[in-house]
């Protein structure tokens, strides 16, 4: 290809991640010049070659199944023209827009050229994924083409294409070899073919079908700034998955794969897993059967398209008194996957959450699973290594902490499983190397919440085992859970041994001087009552001896303050106050002493079904603030 030297050579490895640097070889670049990028693709169905003239000077030949290299667009808009043997068969007006690479398709239809350009946007994939699509460039007006990841029986994700259309990009893992297909849609439906691809982090490949079909041609674009041709893709050929069998069900179970009665396993024990049994997929257009067989009752059937090279767990529950199952792929990553499955029909719908842990950094706690109902499974999510606090609540009001564990997890992929029990709410942590094992439960965790109530800069505090040495500002709240027999907090010199009953949930407020800290603490009992109430309780965690807390109200015009709470000492809690409405309120904290007012707090509301605590914080020099703590 002859390059103009107006054009240059762009060197970005790939496009998506991120613009490129300016080219100095372009003549007086208009400043975002670098935000438009141009390559050409030549699909036309007789295999000849073309050549391009885009602007005055920049010239190239391509044949069929070549495309160019990047070049930066210099102008809002670009002149193409194609000539054939000296013979012009195509002048078009290319419009660029900033941001975006623009790829110039060339295809062929009843002899007549047409180009049509297709955008990505620069930046659209985020870290550890690349994306990949579909250009239908195939000489025809009948037939229409899709793309799907996985096998030809795999779920469809978008509407078939007509001739020179593109699919959306569709994200898929970086460094995790994936299968795609290929479908025809005439007067039947069939599959083109199956292959392997190997995607790089921030790329966008696009598979590319062009010539006529009767002579149809498949090549992948790579995403790579190059000219060259379009890449071979690789034939699948024989490949397999592995399916595993999680047991939470009261029955013995005997599962098969149909139609080929391959055993997956044969006399599983309740609260069981199986082992591991590989089998070929991508055999049949039809989707993949498994047949559940408990020891008794009738079987049931679970339909899926097994993706190539992938690991599955197939959990089986009965605790809403009928078998259910849900198959779970196992998530590939190079550090630590949960999946969250709802097994406990007794428990109705819950929020599962992730408490505050770290080393050094204090990693916040986050949500794993909302509104998880029985027999669904929660997306599978990143997580920490080591030993995770999780606290499970009920999604219906009032929020109550239903339990709280300490999770050992391990890099690779890990299913935290809710078990049926008829009273007590019970966990299972399953690896992916768990096999051919009995289900353990997992030890009932001790859920506290601390609160930073030393005003100054963040300190630095331990609460052992799940937080070492982590700065927590002042005023800020941590979520955690410690093992049942409690664990041991520290700032600096100071420890304070952390006890107490499974059936509570415990606020730690930590007050005094970074000097000379106090640890002021309070229980709560883990469950209640209330859907349509709310309930509050007020703390003194600050220097004060005594405070009297006042509500601030409109009467005629004229504003009064009511007294609610008299003389609360320093380091006490008042007991948790029934609230039966939802309504805006303001407080007034004054000296029990000689009424000095010391802070006050306006426009408060407190939704119901919850609790509330109302912490009273801060010193004569660094001012006085009340925080409004929501329980666990």
């Amino acid at each position: 290809m002859n390059w103009g030297a107006r054009c240059g050579v762009v060197v970005a490895a790939a496009f998506l991640a991120g613009c490129p640097s300016e080219n100095p070889l372009l003549l007086e670049p208009s400043r975002s010049a670098d935000s438009m990028l141009v390559y050409a693709l030549a699909a036309l169905p007789d295999g000849g070659a073309r050549e391009w003239l885009v602007g005055d000077s920049l010239r190239f030949q391509l044949a069929s199944g070549e495309r160019s290299q990047w070049w930066l667009g210099w102008a809002d808009s670009l002149s193409v023209q194609l000539e054939r043997s000296g013979e012009v068969t195509l002048r078009q007006r290319v419009r660029l827009v900033r941001r975006m690479v623009h790829c110039l398709v060339l295809a062929s239809l009843g002899g007549r050229d047409t180009l049509e350009v297709f955008l990505a946007p620069l930046g659209a994939i985020p870290p550890g994924y690349a994306g990949v699509r579909l250009i239908n460039a195939v000489a025809d007006t009948t037939l229409r083409y899709e793309l799907r990841i996985g096998c030809p029986n795999s779920p469809q994700r978008g509407s078939p294409l007509a001739f020179l259309q593109k699919s959306p990009p569709m994200l898929v893992p970086a460094g995790q070899e994936l299968a795609l297909s290929v479908l025809e849609y005439g007067a039947r439906l069939r599959s083109l073919g199956t292959w392997r691809l190997l995607p790089a982090g921030g790329r966008l490949y696009t598979v590319v079908l062009y010539g006529t079909p009767t002579a149809l041609r498949v090549g992948i674009d790579e995403g790579s700034a190059a000219a060259g041709r379009l890449s071979a893709l690789q034939p699948l050929g024989e490949v397999r998955s592995a399916v595993r069998v999680v047991n939470l069900s009261r029955w013995e179970l005997r599962v098969r794969k149909l139609p080929e009665g391959i055993g997956l396993g044969a006399a599983l024990q309740p609260m069981s897993v199986g082992e591991y049994t590989e089998f070929p997929v991508c055999i049949a257009e039809g989707g993949d059967t498994l047949e559940i067989q408990p020891s008794a009752g009738e079987p049931i059937r679970l339909v899926a398209a097994l993706e190539p090279l992938r690991r599955y767990s197939l959990v089986v529950m009965d605790s809403a008194g009928v078998l259910r199952a849900v198959l779970l792929p196992h998530q590939s990553t190079l550090g630590a996957q949960l999946q969250c499955v709802h097994a406990a029909a007794q428990l109705g719908r819950v929020r599962i959450t992730l408490g505050a842990v770290g080393a050094g950094a204090l990693q916040v706690g986050r949500v794993l699973a909302e509104e998880l109902g029985y027999g669904g499974a929660a997306p599978a999510t990143s997580v920490p290594t080591g030993l995770l606090p999780l606290v499970v609540q009920s999604a219906a009001l009032p929020s109550v902490t239903l339990n709280s564990m300490l999770v050992p997890v391990d890099a690779g992929y890990s299913l935290l499983c809710l078990l049926p029990a008829s009273s007590e709410v019970r966990a299972a942590l399953v690896k992916e190397s768990a096999e051919g094992q009995l289900i353990e439960e997992l030890p009932e965790g001790l859920p506290v919440q601390l609160l930073q109530a030393i005003p100054g800069e963040p300190l630095q505090l331990s609460l052992q085992p799940v937080l070492e040495g982590v700065p927590v500002a002042y005023r800020t709240t941590v979520t955690t859970v410690l093992p049942r027999e409690g664990g041991v907090l520290q700032l600096g010199a100071a420890q304070w041994s952390v006890r107490g009953a499974a059936d509570s949930v415990y606020l730690l407020v930590l007050a005094g001087t970074a000097q000379q800290p106090e640890l002021f603490w309070t229980a709560a009992p883990r469950l209640w009552s209330g859907e349509l109430v709310a309930q509050r309780r007020f703390l003194n965690a600050s220097d004060v001896p005594a405070i009297d807390i006042l509500v601030d109200t409109l009467v005629a015009g004229e504003r009064r303050e009511q007294p609610l709470i008299s003389g609360l000492q320093r380091g006490q809690s008042t007991p948790f106050q029934t609230i039966s409405m939802e309504y805006r309120f303001g407080l007034r904290i004054r000296s029990a002493g000689d009424g000095t007012l010391l802070a006050r707090l306006d426009n408060v509301l407190l939704p119901l079904g919850r609790r509330y605590s109302l912490i009273f914080v801060g010193s004569r020099a660094a001012g006085y603030s009340m925080v409004v703590h929501q329980e666990l």
